[in-house]
């Protein structure tokens, strides 16, 4: 893949991830979160010590961060 097509519903992501993370290395998020050429906003939270399932590791970090995003293109 050289870029992902990023549908109108998809345009804004906030990719989490850890950095002890037993499944996926950081170097594929590093790497994958630049393919979506097409968003608005497409970002790589990393989370330092962060496990495989984030919300149970690091659940107020990933509130947090999720919440910060949402708050910053939320229109009321």
């Amino acid at each position: 893949l050289q870029q992902v097509i990023t549908p109108r519903y998809c345009q804004l992501i906030q990719w989490s991830q850890g950095t002890m993370d037993a499944l996926i290395p950081l170097a594929s998020p590093e790497a994958e979160i630049k393919l979506f050429t097409g968003s608005i906003d497409a970002r790589l939270v990393v989370i330092e010590g962060g496990r495989h399932v984030l919300s149970s590791s690091h659940q107020r970090e990933v509130e947090q961060n999720v919440s910060n995003f949402v708050a910053k293109y939320h229109k009321h």
